[in-house]
């Protein structure tokens, strides 16, 4: 096999350390030396290179043509270089790398002698190959029969994505182009290699699979090349990715930037009356963070300083004091100002990126560009709305969407100092055309999103790196695998291939116990957020009972009893209320009042979308939803406690049931722990028991309903309430 290589000027100090780096299909050994960017880049390298001349064997012993022993052929150019130029066989000096045939060729070639390289480097590779033609549009490649036969099975067997575990010991960087054909063959390598333990970086430049971004890439590569090489002793990756995943946070305030930023009720010329609303006085509070949420009201618009997407800089109609107009002017923006807010309290910051947000369905003002230049990437139109979800809706079965997902995340990790990156499924929670008109998703969709996910995991790792930290991916999703995979989101395999940091469960309706996500995030060593989301019960009583200091202490003491790692409000604006000091801690919250409610979101919400009937674990009474017991029957209802009064305690129990009369009576048993209660009444449809203290324990407890009476009865709501005795009152 011909080859050229390169010595580096100082040969003494490079100490044999050699990368071998493979040219691609229809090029040659000295295509690179040909190009002067790239003859530079490597007369200026540490290390020795040395190119081999492959011609078009793709690096391997043929199946098909038995002379062609181009991966014999390689093996005798590494035995040259350490038996004639005396050059390091120690791995940790030893790097492989190539680019398009030649990226598939070091990947083959190391994973087929694992333990030779400590570092694998490709460029525009043409990874996860040779495979079927089952990427997305634009992703394949055709597979050359005549070196590698026609029959899938030898092409698994080929398609080094399935050996990749053996390179779980080297460090591997990967370079692509954002419209190459290779990016998400790419991808896919990297989180199989991520997954299976190898230090992975992925670098996305602008541009396709051509020579200029293998021009512009080489320098990447050569420099990642040279500091392996000299790598001393430092944190893992791993380690510090853990530091940041466990850093103690209590409570996480979720700001959509609305009533501060884009309704503001009065003009706001200062950064400082932009935080006075929300922000300021959550400082000396429990909140530890904020997830900052500048999206305005549709998918690729907001509200802070942005070039891939647009801004929002309106004053029609209801956002005629709409802030960042000024803010412009000022150079600052929402996000800029919490950050620096964020940083004199000691608080972290995390991004807001609502997935979809079909606000603009309703609100014209809101319709973006985006929309208008892409309507076949919506779910219908005004007069042709889809059967779920709602007609501004974007698909993510277009490359489009997928593609401004990214950049906007991309641009934001980039340009603003965040500690983090939260992905919001939960607005809205339709994600394909498909899933609109009621169709099943096919495996291709749940991949086309998981490819958003694994871009934006290693474009985050990568700006982390350069800043000596890690930056958290947090997912806030509906709390049911199955569920997420009905409608596009392949949870396990994100948290499989290590591309989330937090699970955040919790919006519109749960349709699980906390303790379900806890296991989930335990299965996966991830921590869980638990998002108290507002109540969005439509019954007056109901509603303002649920959204009340009480009832959410009860919602955080039993997320906390669940085993959850730190509580995220949403939907929750005014800074003043005492629970900013309340709900971040068990302590803080052991002899408060609380009300706990069998449901306090019910089951409404789960039907609005994509139906989520088949998921649901949990009661759904609510007011809005009262159910109807006939006569002699009976309902049981399971309700999670976060309390535990048989150690002694300021609290004193008792059991609340709401009855409406319109069904004739008003008669009902309700049995706790085996025990029929006595109830007295305590106004108009409503009863109530005392409760034994003793019976008060953390976890799931069953209530049991029955209607001895003539007639049905209906059952409007059921609470346990904890009230403070004497001499221990509280708001």
């Amino acid at each position: 096999m011909t080859f050229s290589f390169v010595r580096p000027a100082d040969e003494v100090a490079a100490k044999g350390s050699v990368l071998f780096l493979l040219h691609g299909r229809g090029r040659n050994h000295a295509s690179l030396l040909d190009r002067p960017e790239c003859r530079s880049a490597l007369l200026s390298a540490k290390h020795w290179t040395i190119l081999p001349d492959g011609e078009d064997g793709w690096y391997i012993n043929s199946p098909e043509i038995e002379t062609d022993r181009y991966g014999d052929y390689l093996e005798e150019v590494l035995a040259f270089a350490t038996d004639e130029l005396g050059l390091s066989k120690d791995p940790k000096r030893r790097a492989i790398s190539g680019w398009s045939m030649g990226g598939y060729g070091a990947a083959r070639y190391a994973v087929d002698h694992p333990g030779r390289f400590g570092t694998v480097v490709g460029l525009i590779g043409v990874l996860d190959f040779p495979r079927q033609e089952t990427l997305p549009e634009g992703q394949n490649y055709t597979v050359p029969t005549a070196r590698f036969g026609s029959d899938p099975a030898v092409w698994s067997k080929l398609n080094p994505i399935n050996a990749v575990a053996k390179l779980a010991d080297s460090r591997l960087m990967l370079i692509t182009g954002s419209t190459a054909f290779d990016r998400t063959m790419n991808y896919n390598f990297a989180a199989r290699a991520r997954q299976a333990g190898a230090d992975t970086r992925v670098v996305e430049l602008t541009g396709g699979h051509t020579i200029e971004v293998v021009t512009a890439a080489l320098p990447i590569a050569l420099q990642f090349v040279d500091e392996s090489f000299g790598k001393a002793a430092q944190p893992s990756r791993a380690s510090i990715r853990r530091k940041a995943q466990l850093r103690e946070r209590r409570l996480i305030f979720n700001n959509d930037s609305g009533g501060d930023a884009r309704v503001p009720a009065a003009p706001t010329m200062t950064p400082e009356a932009f935080l006075a609303p929300r922000i300021a006085p959550l400082a000396g509070s429990q909140v530890d963070g904020i997830a900052l949420d500048t999206t305005a009201g549709t998918f690729g618009v907001f509200g802070h300083r942005t070039k891939v997407a647009e801004m929002f800089t309106t004053r029609e109609g209801r956002y005629r004091y709409n802030i960042l107009p000024d803010f412009l002017k000022l150079d600052t923006d929402p996000l800029s100002e919490t950050i620096k807010f964020a940083r004199q309290h000691k608080m972290e910051v995390y991004w807001v990126q609502r997935m979809d947000d079909t606000h603009d369905a309703s609100n014209p003002i809101l319709f973006p560009d985006f929309k208008r230049k892409h309507p076949e990437a919506l779910f219908g139109t005004p007069d042709n709305p889809p059967k779920r979800g709602k007609w501004s809706g974007v698909d993510y079965a277009h490359p489009a969407v997928r593609d401004l997902a990214y950049a906007i995340v991309a641009e934001v990790a980039e340009n603003y100092d965040v500690d983090g990156i939260e992905l919001d499924f939960w607005r809205h929670p339709v994600f394909f055309k498909r899933s609109s008109r009621g169709e099943d998703l096919r495996p291709e969709d749940l991949a086309l999103m998981t490819d958003v996910i694994r871009r934006i995991r290693f474009k985050l790792d990568e700006v982390g790196r350069a800043r000596g930290k890690h930056l958290l991916l947090n997912i806030k999703y509906p709390d049911s695998v199955g569920y997420c995979r009905k409608i596009g989101l392949d949870i396990e395999l994100w948290l499989k291939e290590g591309l989330v940091d937090t699970l955040v469960p919790g919006g519109y309706f749960q349709l699980n116990p906390w303790q379900t996500s806890v296991e989930l995030g335990k299965k996966y060593n991830v921590p869980v957020w638990a998002c108290l989301a507002e109540n969005r019960v439509r019954d007056p009583r109901g509603n303002t009972a649920r959204k009340s200091a009480a009832a959410l202490r009860a919602r955080a003491a039993a997320a906390w009893a669940a085993g959850v790692d730190t509580i995220e409000m949403f939907n929750h604006f005014d800074p003043h209320q005492s629970y900013w000091s309340e709900l971040g801690s068990p302590d803080s919250l052991r002899d408060l009042p609380k009300t706990y409610f069998v449901s306090v979101q019910g089951e409404g919400s789960a039907r609005s979308w994509v139906p989520a009937d088949e998921y649901i674990t949990l009661p759904g009474l609510t007011p809005d939803e009262p159910d109807t017991i006939p006569s002699g029957g009976a309902v049981a209802y399971d309700i999670y406690l976060g309390d535990d009064l048989r150690k002694p305690s300021a609290l004193t129990p008792r059991i609340r049931i709401q009855i409406s009369d319109t069904m004739g009576t008003t008669e009902v048993e309700v049995t706790w722990r085996g025990d029929k209660l006595q109830l007295r009444p305590d106004g108009p449809g409503d009863f109530t028991a005392d409760l034994d203290p003793m019976s008060i324990t953390l976890g799931r407890h069953r209530v049991e309903v029955g209607n001895p009476g003539d007639s049905n009865v209906e059952i409007g709501d059921l609470m346990i309430e904890l009230i403070q005795t004497a001499g221990h009152l509280s708001n």
